[in-house]
């Protein structure tokens, strides 16, 4: 019986996978969670911001494909646990996250605010002066450590998202929410809140935002260029740049 030789295409691809078992064969798809955020704007090919264009230039010239994925928080934490999501490109560190996802070196810094209904703003320069109203934070996030310990004395709700703690603020069921300056920015303007909220002056704690991998994704092995090039482009101030770019665009929309 004649046996048929293996197309070279199909030959070449199954030495490269021998070889090079970490390198990313043509046609993958990186999967990534884009939420309402300034930090990544457009679809597909026309996708930007600074954490895309970071994982882009890390990927060089390997045909990978960019596959925006919307979900609820919580689902796409699952969804890096099992490896079904590979990447978080917004996300804040926090010890228990290392159990399922690496994270990058910090892209830039963000300030957690204070958000109050318009024209009932109140005294704040440190925690103890949220004892006694009541607040909002979003399910699942974890401010910092101070916060976090000083959490108990609080009178704090869980809500499971924005367009909630807007609903509640307005609605005088709560007194103040707890949230990242920049997406309470993005989600006040996505459902017409903008005018009905303000930011007390005072941040509770300034957070870093990182790009996270899943454990269990094939493109692990690139977080090592994914940091060298948060470094590189940190040193030649082209981070600062595009920072200050977003930033810009951000506040023009406001």
């Amino acid at each position: 019986m004649e046996r048929r030789a293996l197309k070279p295409t199909l030959l070449c691809a199954l030495v490269c996978f021998l070889l090079f078992p970490g390198v990313v064969l043509a046609q993958d798809v990186l999967s990534l969670l884009v939420p309402p955020t300034i930090w990544i704007h457009g679809e597909g090919d026309t996708m930007s911001g600074v954490p895309v264009e970071v994982i882009r230039e890390a990927l060089g010239d390997e045909p990978v494909l960019l596959k925006a994925v919307e979900l609820p928080w919580a689902r796409a934490m699952g969804n890096m646990a099992s490896g079904a999501l590979d990447v978080m490109p917004v996300i804040f560190y926090t010890e228990e996250r290392t159990r399922t996802m690496e994270f990058s070196h910090p892209y830039v810094d963000i300030p957690t605010v204070i958000v109050v209904p318009k024209g009932k703003a109140f005294p704040y320069e440190r925690l103890e002066d949220l004892v006694g109203r009541r607040g909002l934070v979003v399910r699942g996030d974890s401010i910092d450590g101070d916060f976090d310990a000083f959490r108990s004395q609080l009178d704090l709700i869980e809500v499971n998202n924005y367009q909630s703690i807007f609903k509640m603020l307005d609605a005088g069921r709560a007194d103040y929410a707890v949230a990242a300056k920049y997406a309470v920015l993005v989600e006040s303007l996505a459902h017409g809140y903008q005018d009905q909220i303000e930011e007390l002056p005072v941040p509770v704690a300034q957070r870093q935002l990182h790009i996270a991998i899943s454990k269990r994704s094939k493109f692990l092995p690139y977080l090592p260029k994914i940091n060298a090039v948060i470094t590189r482009w940190r040193s030649d101030g082209r981070l600062a740049h595009k920072v200050e770019q977003t930033l810009r665009r951000a506040a023009a929309a406001d």
